[in-house]
């Protein structure tokens, strides 16, 4: 979880989200969204945010997980199994001196997201009753 800068031939890309998290911070994603929280409305549709690197994505299951409605406003949310974000930067932008620079500003709108997805609390498992 955190931020992600890709430098290859062709292939330059400035992200970052949470890749292949373990199942139960997974869960405290889809449990948040599926509780309709301002706080994930707030920070995913941030304007800044969404200028830069448009919406989030990843890998995604092809149903609603279990538990949840399958016709869930959010769905497109609850079935990604990554949360991650980028943006491409041409050879002239990775080339710049001003790279630095484009990186900060980059990174900066998307200090919202970040902080959202670091604070994912990971929810107890339904199991816990077995250990008392």
């Amino acid at each position: 979880m955190g931020g992600y800068f890709h430098l290859a031939p062709g292939e330059i890309l400035a992200g970052g989200g949470m890749w292949h998290p373990e199942p139960a911070r997974l869960a405290t994603w889809r449990r948040l969204v599926a509780d309709g929280s301002e706080e994930v409305r707030r920070a995913l549709e941030d304007p800044e945010f969404v200028r830069t690197f448009g919406t989030v994505e990843g890998d995604s299951l092809k149903r609603v997980p279990t538990g949840f409605p399958a016709d869930h406003p959010e769905a497109r949310l609850l079935k990604l199994k990554d949360v991650t974000f980028g943006r491409p930067l041409s050879d002239t932008e990775a080339m710049s001196p001003d790279l630095p620079d484009t990186l900060v500003s980059a990174y900066a709108t998307a200090v919202p997201v970040l902080r959202l997805l670091a604070g994912l609390e990971p929810q107890e498992s339904r199991a816990n009753w077995l250990r008392e």
